[in-house]
């Protein structure tokens, strides 16, 4: 819906509005003034970049932005992965390896990273073993 207002706007601007609107192919005057103040309100007030931007310069800024996202997610994944499994053969070096271990090691990171989000540090790892060990020892 158009309403109709008056502003006072200086000569020198109003000159190079009337300039512009043609140079642009605007239909009229108000529709170049619409579109600036339009883009001016919506970068002052910081509102989503679909009013400054067109939906498909946004869309493609969207898809760009997650592509990059899921890539450092899996990226981020396979170190946290990584990560674990070092902890837990750092833990078990001073064992002789036996050739399903690091299988294992892999597997059981694997699920602590998806259970914990990756939030591990070393000192947990170790008493998780000294704990299982232990365990193990009383049962024996």
């Amino acid at each position: 819906m158009t309403e109709k207002h008056a502003f006072f706007i200086e000569k020198e601007t109003y000159d190079t509005i009337m300039v512009m609107y043609k140079r642009k192919n605007y239909s009229c005057v108000s529709d170049l003034v619409n579109v600036a103040l339009n883009e001016y309100l919506a970068r002052e007030h910081g509102q989503a970049a679909i009013r400054i931007l067109s939906k498909e310069a946004v869309s493609v800024i969207e898809n760009a932005i997650l592509l990059s996202e899921r890539r450092i997610n899996r990226f981020l994944f396979k170190i946290a992965v990584s990560d674990t499994e070092m902890k837990h053969v750092l833990v078990n070096g001073y064992k002789r390896i036996a050739p399903d271990f690091l299988d294992k090691v892999r597997d059981r990171s694997e699920r602590e990273v998806r259970l914990k989000n990756g939030i591990l540090d070393l000192r947990t790892i170790v008493e998780e073993i000294q704990d299982e060990r232990e365990r193990e020892n009383d049962e024996e």
